[in-house]
């Protein structure tokens, strides 16, 4: 019989019964934060993302329930649900929608430097206007 050894197992694993309790508290929070960021995406949006049906049905409860008690218990069960899917897609399209994605960064990187541009030179308007 074959044992496991250190070396095969991953460190941050929530599922392994040899990671913290923190850790596993910790990603449980992490999950908890995207189901909330996802309860305050609008009808349009949220049908932009894949997300398994229980779990859709989930955050729209999220988005009729009133009393903050109750929110937090639906977000704690929207985290549960999510421990099943991958959350990589579901971040980078949140990403991209917030602004955070490296293209949208490059994009607003290039229009500070035209701006400075226009601000530092007189010319820099015609110039940027004749490419």
């Amino acid at each position: 019989m074959h044992d496991r050894q250190t070396s095969d197992v991953i460190p941050d694993d929530p599922n392994d019964a040899r990671t913290s309790k923190t850790r596993r508290k910790a990603h449980m929070h992490a999950l908890q934060e995207i189901g909330e960021r996802l309860t305050a995406l609008d009808g349009e949006r949220l049908a932009q993302i894949v997300l398994p049906e229980m779990l859709r049905n989930a955050i729209v409860e999220a988005g009729r329930i009133r009393k903050h008690g109750a929110f937090r218990r639906q977000l704690q069960y929207i985290g549960k649900l999510m421990r099943t899917v991958d959350t990589a897609p579901i971040e980078a399209k949140l990403a991209e929608w917030s602004g955070q994605s490296r293209e949208a960064a490059a994009h607003h990187h290039h229009l500070e430097q035209l701006r400075s541009q226009l601000l530092a030179d007189d010319h820099a308007l015609g110039a940027l206007a004749g490419r």
